[in-house]
């Protein structure tokens, strides 16, 4: 396939006894979050804007615990569901600690605090379960079940849609692959990597031991996007479910001299970003394409070019879906993500992400991986390669006075067509 040109692993510990959720929060209290595992990177890089709202809004400290984007709709729409309510993570036999499953949040350092939703001392565990107020999700709803449709009447869930978050065929940086096709994927997460008997094909090495294929479940957007694009169902992947988006990044990572070449894996862009010296993103050429693409202009940048221009195909939104029952509370949180015009800082906490705000791309969609759209509104693209690249041709600017012809508004310090 012809290419086109354009970390650390850590030990997550358990809470200490009288490390609760709600301990020292802000004026604002505590906001419940949960849903998919890719989310904690744009959690981590946003807190200190939810720490410090735009005026009158009060500060809050988001609480987080991951597990899959169709989980997150089904908080929502289904908000007593005893699969999706948030617990603190037990074991058999006790006493013991579990070391993963925590619900955490960031402190204004970025460093993160595994946090326990009960109090030891005077609730039995998992006795009193959080009620989400925003569940996470990298899928649209009806993509998780077509009967959960967003409405704003009374007693329906809202939907707030955020940044765009890409996904990778991710592989060791010393595997000798760099380029993957959606026809080759599908032999590799469809059928084991191996050629059906007598078909005249041949197998896709090296990736033909599907114990170094490592997925999600059929429940995570990785898996369902995934699945959309090489056509293959969602729940018959070929592979190791590794259970979380950090156990996934830890597997590649932890991949032996034997098994190098075989390894891949399906990582939200995020956290392959944060491990570029260990992890590489292979190009992926989809149907209908003449070569491949990663999501940046090349392998050694973050300006996410081929993402926004819709080259690059394997994308989807961030999604807050918010019950009418904690729209109060919750949906000043998710909106802050929606604005026309988002807050510069935020704009700065979604790049820091690796994720791309709306206003950045000049693609967009009204489906799962489906058929891009010219997009239009407020336009942030000048800010987001300088950035990211360090440079821009836009002019800049102080005020739309300072913008002329066919750049006439002055958004964040450039100057822009809308």
């Amino acid at each position: 396939m012809r290419r086109c040109e354009r970390g650390q692993v850590v030990q997550v510990q358990a809470p200490a006894i009288d490390e609760l959720c709600t301990k020292n929060a802000p004026a604002g209290g505590v906001i419940y979050l949960y849903g998919s595992a890719d989310f904690g990177p744009l959690l981590r890089a946003s807190q200190p804007s939810l720490s410090n709202p735009p005026a009158p809004a009060l500060p809050v400290r988001a609480v987080f615990q991951g597990s899959t984007s169709c989980n997150g709709v089904t908080a929502a729409f289904e908000p007593t569901h005893t699969n999706t309510l948030m617990k603190d993570p037990t074991c058999t036999p006790q006493p013991c600690t579990p070391t993963s499953g925590w619900a955490f949040y960031f402190d204004d350092n970025g460093k993160q605090v595994n946090c326990l939703l009960d109090d030891p001392s005077t609730t039995a565990v998992n006795e009193t379960p959080k009620q989400i107020d925003i569940g996470i999700s990298n899928l649209f709803s009806q993509t998780c079940s077509p009967d959960l449709v967003p409405t704003p009447a009374p007693g329906g869930v809202a939907e707030v849609i955020g940044p765009v978050v890409p996904f990778v065929l991710s592989v060791p940086a010393t595997s000798p692959e760099t380029s993957i096709s959606a026809e080759a994927a599908h032999m590799v997460f469809g059928l084991g990597g191996m050629a059906p008997q007598g078909s005249g094909m041949s197998n896709a090495s090296p990736w033909t031991d599907f114990n170094t294929f490592y997925i999600r479940n059929s429940s995570s957007g990785s898996t369902v996007l995934t699945s959309l694009l090489i056509d293959v169902p969602r729940t018959m992947f070929w592979g190791i479910d590794t259970l979380s988006t950090e156990n996934l990044r830890d597997s590649l990572l932890a991949a032996t001299s034997n098994s190098v070449n075989s390894s891949i894996g399906i990582l939200s862009i995020d956290f392959n970003d944060t491990n570029r010296g260990n992890l590489k993103a292979l190009y992926l050429q989809a149907k209908g394409q003449n070569c491949g693409y990663q999501p940046d202009s090349s392998p050694t940048t973050i300006d996410k070019v081929n993402v926004r221009d819709g080259h690059y195909p394997l994308w989807g939104y961030v999604h807050f879906f918010v019950s009418d029952a904690q729209k109060d509370r919750a949906k000043p949180m998710a909106l802050l993500f929606n604005a026309q015009r988002l807050e510069q800082r935020l704009v700065d906490d979604i790049i820091k992400a690796s994720l791309t705000p709306q206003c950045a791309m000049k693609v967009s969609r009204t489906a799962e991986m489906g058929d891009f759209a010219v997009r239009s509104g407020f336009s942030c693209g000048c800010y987001f390669d300088f950035k990211t690249k360090g440079k821009t041709s836009c002019n800049t600017c102080v005020t739309s006075e300072d913008c002329t012809g066919a750049a006439p508004s002055c958004n964040y310090g450039y100057c822009e067509v809308n």
